[in-house]
């Protein structure tokens, strides 16, 4: 019974905080409006459109997440959309029932909320008895800032910071299973790639653990093997091999943790996440840096937190170097500046200056180029400074830990109001403007269009970029229609195989060799300038788009 109260507590919390900060809304599974509208970027548009197109995909397939319909050769695969892949593998299932505007991702987040607070609770259990306490620690959790700026972005799967916190509890449990790892890793490459990268590293210190406790080498080798082995064949059958050694791309050093992170509540084009705290230097990303990708505040009530921690670490530094001895946390200590060396990358920047660089090995680029974000990394270190905490204040403070925790938890609930409503931009739309969202985002409004759907079995986007300018009433007519589409805006590409399909593309124009099963529209004045000229009785401008009708 005293278990089950703390799970519910937890969920109750989760909940609460979601409401609060999401809202409800987001629940009702028609509610598309959310995703559609943006008010920062629209990375949400893509995952909605994944799902769209990847729900009228065969129920068994090979690979399971190929979704070819949606960008034909530049996208391929639901991976690279960000559509949250293990729900729309289970509710592809119940498509023939579903409505079009059917959506899960406010479901995921709610679930997000809650997994965060419940998985935070079983971490501080570990080390802490007190129920009441471990209840207020874990709203620090679930209001942790680089989780709300994960939201405040719509990266609505890369949000899913609770697999960070399941692979740190699994660490800290008493008895590896490497089936739970197996399962763990599952999940991950269900929800989301950079996740694979974070479980990866977590069951590697995991197994180093194990190797300095029982220092046989055969207690490492093995389970690694069978590990990335099984990763490999998991990963082949779900897709993400399907656009080659597209999956890997350049911005090592450049979406990385800037030294100050910890402390700077704003970088540039994030989330503002304090009032008390001002916003630092940070180079900008007009001149091509990407530091917003490291952003890791950890929110104003933690650092006054840490702040009163550091003394107590010094005066209890005895005790806790032997604790340090142990093999659990001498591992942690080894990662944790693994991790942090790996999350500056080869670039260290403190604010706009620039500390020094350096060059890498070749060998370290498959790793590098395929987790170029370096910056997310420290998301590990970072709720790993969370639980230090907490466990530090309950040990030591033992006649202050109320005080403490309540009181600045007040502080950064408080500081982190404007915060909240950052957020609630994301998610809150009024009921009253759904029509007017859906005119402005969605429609196309010729009845023209219409006929193109009975008529035409594709719509070819002449030529697709990574991010195609105005793409997206064009994708979601297409969903709409079941037509196929050659463009889309996904996280990653085969880049020499877009080029090589763009340039077929316009030689077939060049040489009026069109497709009579698709429809065209123009984005390239070349192209476009030569249809008019040769065949100016098939071009007509509809809702603005230039289109051609063979």
């Amino acid at each position: 019974m005293y278990k089950e109260k703390s799970l519910y507590f937890s969920i109750l919390i989760g909940f609460l905080l979601f409401g609060f900060i999401a809202g409800w809304d987001i629940l009702d599974f028609r509610n598309i409006y959310w995703l559609i509208d943006c008010p920062i970027i629209c990375d949400a548009q893509q995952h909605l459109l994944g799902w769209l197109f990847f729900r009228e995909t065969d129920l068994l397939q090979f690979p399971l997440l190929k979704n070819i319909s949606f960008g034909l050769y530049t996208g391929s695969s639901l991976i690279y959309t960000d559509s949250l892949p293990i729900f729309a593998v289970f509710f592809k299932f119940f498509n023939s029932i579903l409505d079009f505007q059917f959506q899960y991702f406010g479901l995921w987040i709610l679930l997000s909320f809650v997994l965060q607070a419940i998985i935070a609770d079983k971490i501080l259990k570990l080390y802490i008895d007190d129920e009441k306490f471990r209840l207020i620690s874990i709203i620090f959790f679930c209001i942790s800032p680089i989780f709300l700026n994960k939201l405040f972005f719509s990266h609505l799967a890369l949000a899913s910071h609770w697999i960070i916190l399941l692979g740190i509890y699994l660490y800290l449990s008493k008895d590896f299973k490497f089936t739970q790892w197996v399962l763990l890793i599952t999940l991950s490459s269900l929800v989301h790639g950079y996740y694979i990268g974070f479980i990866s590293i977590i069951f590697i210190m995991a197994i180093y653990k194990e190797y300095l406790l029982k220092r046989h080498i055969k207690i490492a080798v093995k389970p690694i093997l069978l590990f990335f082995s099984y990763l490999f064949v998991l990963l082949y059958s779900l897709g993400y091999f399907m656009i080659g050694g597209g999956f890997t791309n350049h911005g090592f050093g450049k979406f990385k943790m800037n030294l100050n992170a910890l402390f700077d509540p704003k970088a540039e084009v994030t989330l503002s996440a304090s009032r008390i705290f001002p916003e630092l230097n940070t180079p900008s990303i007009n001149l091509g840096y990407g530091d917003y990708e490291g952003f890791n505040f950890l929110g104003s009530g933690i650092i006054f937190l840490l702040a009163i921690i550091i003394p107590v670490l010094f005066i209890n530094f005895g005790e806790l170097k032997k604790k340090l001895k142990e093999p659990k946390y001498k591992a942690i200590m080894i990662f944790f500046i693994l991790i942090t060396l790996y999350s500056i990358s080869n670039n260290i920047f403190i604010g706009n200056l620039q500390l020094f660089s350096y060059d890498l090995p070749n060998f370290t680029k498959i790793i590098t180029k395929t987790f170029r974000s370096s910056g997310r990394f420290f998301w590990i270190n970072y709720y790993l400074i969370y639980i230090l905490i907490f466990v530090i204040i309950f040990r030591y403070l033992k006649n202050y830990r109320y005080p403490l925790v309540i009181g600045f938890l007040f502080i950064q609930f408080y500081d982190m109001q404007p915060t909240f409503n950052q957020v609630k931009t994301v998610f809150y739309k009024d009921k009253n403007k759904y029509s007017e969202i859906y005119k402005r985002n969605a429609e196309l409004k010729s009845p023209e269009w219409e006929s193109f759907s009975k008529k035409y079995k594709k719509i070819i986007y002449v030529v697709p970029t990574r991010f195609p300018k105005d793409y997206f009433p064009l994708a979601f007519f297409a969903a709409k229609n079941k037509m196929e589409t050659n463009f889309g805006y996904f996280s990653r590409v085969n880049k020499k195989s877009v080029r090589k399909q763009n340039l077929k593309l316009l030689d077939q124009i060049k040489s009026n060799k069109f497709d009579k099963n698709s429809v065209y529209v123009f984005f390239n004045d070349e192209a476009w300038e030569h249809v008019s000229k040769n065949n100016p009785s098939l071009i007509k401008i509809i809702d603005g788009y230039r289109v051609y009708t063979p």
